[in-house]
């Protein structure tokens, strides 16, 4: 028994100009160039938008810790504010107590005005992080944009 498939000589012939067409024109070849082509498109479209969700993601990060410190921050000024009227009266009975209380006095001001200042210090560098960290990823937005419109520019 042969193995030999049954030739059609029509369909041979379909096949057969077929492929010298594609051939000729190669479109086998732009075919598949498209499809790539409309994949890189796809892929970078889905590659942007997580780096817009990730954009988002940190300003929300950011506003939730920045919502933290400010809450922080106005702590650390009524503590400040506090510490101007905060003097004990038994300390200062006589004029070596005085002189002796005016370091702890003005000790604790400094010590809440540098917990107002580290605070502060804290929401400028958390902006200046989330600041970084979106404009690098509008970089790789911008960059992805403009590879993709150079690939699928029409000729």
């Amino acid at each position: 028994m042969s193995t030999k498939k049954t030739e059609n000589p029509v369909v041979e012939a379909v096949y057969s100009i077929s492929r010298q067409v594609a051939a000729a024109l190669n479109i086998g070849d732009a075919g598949k160039v498209d499809s790539f082509l409309g994949k890189i498109e796809k892929k970078t479209a889905r590659n942007i938008s997580g780096l817009e969700q990730n954009i988002k993601t940190i300003e929300f990060n950011l506003a939730t810790k920045e919502e933290k410190l400010n809450e922080d921050l106005q702590d650390a000024k009524d503590e400040l504010l506090d510490s101007y009227g905060a003097i004990e009266v038994d300390s200062i009975k006589t004029n070596q107590e005085q002189t002796d209380y005016i370091p702890t006095y003005l000790g604790n001001i400094n010590s809440k005005k540098g917990a107002v200042k580290r605070i502060e210090d804290l929401i400028k560098a958390a902006k200046e992080e989330a600041q970084d960290q979106i404009d690098a990823l509008n970089e790789q937005i911008k960059d992805a944009k403009e590879i993709v419109a150079e690939v699928t520019k029409k000729a």
